[in-house]
């Protein structure tokens, strides 16, 4: 059996300390990892690939709109991660969300359901000069007054856009559902 002797303990005494900063150091190099593939911070930016057919309006949509072929480079940091931009409007956002005015429209529909929108006129003029409409569909069960929405169209607004914003029958609070419906994006029956 091998005996240990003082001169064998100093020497395992003074490799603990480089052991311990190898340690950290592997431990700096995962959480780098982690951060960068969380924040997608490798992935490559690309054209998007848009599959349509080649008709009348999607040619002159594709005109009209050359950035819906161009490559999106987004912030370097937050940019490329939807988790984090999510994680930091859940915060911001709620501080400062614009609360845009506008002017709220009741459609009586043929089954007794009431659809609503709001209406955002535009706060700039638009880059072509024109009178441009851009019509907003929130996400299911969703209005113009929710956060996401109230952004979108402060600063779309300031771009030259009157916005018409469709609320989900059912959504706002201070709107009273008139039909079994709840939701619809204008079919009616």
């Amino acid at each position: 059996m091998p005996v240990l002797e003082d001169g064998d303990m100093q020497t395992f005494g003074s490799e603990l300390p480089a052991m311990f900063d190898g340690m950290k150091l592997a431990a700096v190099a995962a959480v780098l990892y982690v951060i960068v593939r969380c924040l997608n911070l490798n992935s490559p930016t690309a054209s998007p690939r848009i599959i349509s057919r080649n008709t009348l309006l999607s040619r002159y949509l594709f005109k009209s709109c050359p950035m819906l072929s161009k490559e999106y480079i987004p912030p370097l940091l937050w940019g490329k991660s939807g988790h984090l931009q999510t994680a930091l409007y859940g915060k911001m956002g709620r501080v400062n969300t614009p609360t845009p005015c506008g002017l709220r429209k009741f459609l009586p529909m043929k089954d007794g359901a009431t659809a609503t929108f709001d209406l955002f006129e535009a706060l700039g003029e638009h880059s072509t000069g024109d009178d441009v409409t851009m019509v907003i569909c929130p996400g299911i069960g969703n209005h113009s007054e929710k956060n996401y929405i109230r952004t979108f169209v402060d600063y779309s607004q300031r771009q030259g856009y009157r916005c018409a914003v469709l609320n989900h029958l059912g959504a706002l609070p201070d709107v009273e559902l008139t039909s079994p419906r709840m939701f619809t994006y204008g079919k009616e029956g």
